[in-house]
């Protein structure tokens, strides 16, 4: 995948393992099962853990989990910048432009490739804050793609970003926002 500064960059899409989000989704299903029977065989002691539980487990990660299965999660990177798509219709989109630097991070122990965009990127910036506060990075790609690890993926993202995002505009033509 990598091969250095001589790379040709023809756009690339990675493509979320369905092995690993039907793993997600079985282990929800386990989760939620453990919170209905907390609920419902001592519900003076439990009750509260198991409501909370069902609610995350059963009620909020199933129903994203099987999203996750019909509609595969990909990574896209072109001469543009690079694509994700998130819950419902939308897509995100940021051009190499606007970004400043990729970095290997984790958050919560989960690695993952950081972004820090440059100081005069507008969009989601409320957002891009929290995540900061929380993370000390303002967005992150995760690197659960088949076929690539995280340090692959991080030495990707920055080769595309070198190349295309220090063209200049007539590179990377305004995005439709």
């Amino acid at each position: 995948m990598y091969r250095g500064k001589n790379m040709d960059y023809p756009p690339i899409r990675f493509t979320r393992s369905r092995k690993q989000v039907i793993f997600l989704i079985i282990g929800c299903l386990a989760f939620a099962a453990v919170s209905l029977f907390l609920i419902f065989s001592n519900p003076s002691e439990n009750l509260l853990i198991g409501i909370l539980g069902f609610g995350f487990f059963g009620v909020l990660c199933l129903p994203a989990s099987l999203y996750m299965l019909a509609h595969p999660q990909y990574l896209l990177l072109d001469e543009n910048g690079f694509e994700m798509p998130m819950m419902g219709k939308k897509v995100f989109r940021a051009r190499w432009v606007d970004v400043a630097s990729f970095e290997m991070t984790s958050i919560k122990g989960s690695p993952m490739v950081g972004i820090t965009y440059q100081p005069g990127y507008e969009r989601q910036k409320i957002g891009r804050s929290v995540l900061q506060l929380f993370s000390g990075v303002e967005g992150g790609i995760s690197s659960m793609y088949e076929g690539t690890t995280t340090e692959q993926l991080y030495r990707i993202l920055e080769s595309y970003r070198v190349h295309y995002g220090t063209g200049g505009m007539r590179n990377n033509p305004p995005l439709h926002q």
